[in-house]
């Protein structure tokens, strides 16, 4: 996708959150929580950092199919351009229906499920290994010779569309909801109430749900989340649970065929020796979220800490490889220590201190020694990239029961 795209979006979404943010406090809906509200955006952040990487690989991939293409389309006209939108958006739907029926699939994408609020924040939790997921499906258009810049732009617009219907605050909006993807149907996605599961998958036209059988009307309240909640606020566990049940529910399945089918039947199945899981009913006025109480300045270094990664993590597509790969595990470390603190782990404070000693070090070290690309850069690169690894078994370490 066009990462630049999606960076210069960064300011309307702040501003976007922010305004739903003082909605939400004066009309008393509560629609935001301290805690979730920023694991949510350390999330997008993180998977804008490794898309910066990942998603090399995808224009590498579609760079080699296009190599192989029976014809070429011209990279201007109207026609191309509403052609590549209707085909990114049918693409995106089966992409988004087959993340929720394969394991494996789901095991990437679950991470935009995982919060139990429903508001603008959550729409920047997004994934970190999607960036694969997406090639297959894409690569098609390459061999019949479709330009890349209209796939890729085709695909920002799409991702920046879907930011706005995660809300609450918009009811519903009568004809348009015919035709295209808006907050009550998206509501509906995210919710666990049995009758919504698997339901609504559409980007920004709902057609193709009305057309495949998957649509719902909202028509009870939504409880959100995933069926078995996170309960946590670690970004890296986030973006391992799943893979983590699926290596359980293999190890401990008798049957060969059962230990494969793990990874590619639906999420809901499991093997016949094992406990099954069948939804349950939920009750919006019962449910009880994960939470953990913050002293106010806590609160305010994790929100300024945050900010300054953010703003990292936005400098990425405009910066030297040099730079990226320098900043790139910073970036991932202070997500790390984000969680941490939000959890309060006893190791948290010490981390954050080393990392904040490093990263001094390193943009010292890169402003004043750097200047031939020598030993300096070395220093920059291995060293947060070895304190990473060190504290990373902490990260993903089992943090409630699955």
């Amino acid at each position: 996708m066009d990462l630049h795209l999606i960076a210069l979006g960064y300011p309307f979404f702040v501003l976007r959150i922010v305004a739903e943010v003082l909605w939400s406090h004066r009309q008393r809906l509560g629609l935001y929580r301290f805690a979730d509200a920023l694991t949510d955006l350390a999330c997008g952040v993180g998977s804008q950092t490794v898309g910066a990487m990942l998603g090399a690989l995808g224009v590498a991939a579609y760079v080699w199919a296009y190599d192989l293409r029976v014809t070429t389309l011209p990279e201007t006209g109207a026609w191309i351009w509403l052609l590549g939108f209707l085909y990114v958006d049918f693409v995106f739907y089966w992409w988004h229906r087959w993340s929720h029926e394969v394991h494996t699939l789901w095991a990437g994408h679950v991470v935009h499920h995982q919060s139990e609020d429903y508001n603008l924040a959550v729409a920047l939790r997004q994934e970190w290994l999607t960036h694969l997921t997406h090639i297959p499906f894409y690569l098609p258009l390459a061999f019949v010779g479709f330009p890349w810049q209209v796939l890729a732009t085709n695909v920002s617009i799409s991702l920046l569309y879907q930011f706005w219907i995660h809300t609450e605050v918009i009811r519903r909006m009568g004809p348009y909801e015919w035709v295209f993807n808006a907050p009550m149907h998206h509501r509906v996605h995210h919710a666990i109430n049995p009758q919504y599961l698997d339901k609504n998958y559409g980007g920004i036209l709902i057609v193709w749900d009305r057309l495949f059988a998957t649509y719902q009307e909202e028509v009870e309240p939504c409880v959100y989340g995933t069926t078995t909640p996170i309960a946590s606020w670690n970004t890296f566990w986030a973006n391992w649970i799943v893979w983590q049940t699926m290596l359980t529910a293999a190890k401990q399945t008798a049957k060969w065929p059962d230990k494969l089918r793990v990874w590619w039947k639906s999420p809901a199945w499991s093997p016949p020796d094992l406990p099954a899981h069948p939804p349950q009913k939920v009750d919006r006025a019962k449910v009880v979220k994960y939470d953990t109480p913050l002293p106010t300045r806590l609160k305010i270094w994790l929100s300024v800490a945050f900010l300054v990664t953010m703003a990292a993590q936005a400098s990425l597509p405009h910066a030297t490889s040099m730079f990226v790969l320098g900043a790139v595990p910073l970036i991932l470390w202070a997500l790390l220590n984000l969680g941490a603190l939000l959890e309060q782990k006893p190791w948290a404070k010490a981390s954050e201190a080393v990392r904040l000693g490093v990263t001094i070090a390193a943009c010292y070290v890169g402003s004043t020694l750097a200047t031939d690309g020598g030993f300096a850069w070395l220093l920059l690169v291995a060293i947060p990239f070895a304190l990473l690894l060190l504290t990373l078994p902490l990260a993903t370490r089992r943090q409630a029961s699955l």
